[in-house]
């Protein structure tokens, strides 16, 4: 289940700046927006978790190796989990689910803390040439 994400419409002093969550998404964990789209749906679909990488790619429309660069990105960030399956016939394959909204909501707010005290240190230390 997708909770209720809306655009963040903030009125700064030269206008209104409108942030998408998969933007919000994307600059807070340092992935790309097509990414964090991706978390979005695999979190809107969750019910039908877990994914594998193939159906990850249907799901999106890309291709398989697209899908998979896609996956490994979100799960080096904590916004997908990924688990291992053992094949009846041996071998293995990897089983992908969104991570939990409550869990990415943390960590998203940790990192925010870290972006905005590296924003603010940056403003303060900055002098043009």
């Amino acid at each position: 289940m997708r909770p209720s994400l809306r655009p963040i419409v903030v009125e700064l002093v030269q206008g209104t700046a409108e942030l998408r969550p998969e933007r919000v998404l994307s600059c807070v964990f340092g992935v790309k927006e097509d990414e964090a789209e991706l978390y979005l749906k695999l979190l809107e679909n969750s019910e039908e978790a877990p994914f594998t990488v193939e159906e990850v790619a249907e799901l999106i429309d890309r291709s398989r190796s697209t899908a998979q660069k896609m996956l490994q990105s979100l799960v080096r960030v904590g916004m997908v989990e990924r688990e291992r399956e053992t094949l009846p016939g041996g071998g293995r394959r990897y089983l992908y689910r969104p991570a939990p909204w409550e869990k990415v909501k943390e960590l998203g707010l940790g990192n925010l803390r870290v972006v905005c005290k590296e924003v603010e240190k940056w403003f303060r230390e900055f002098t043009p040439h």
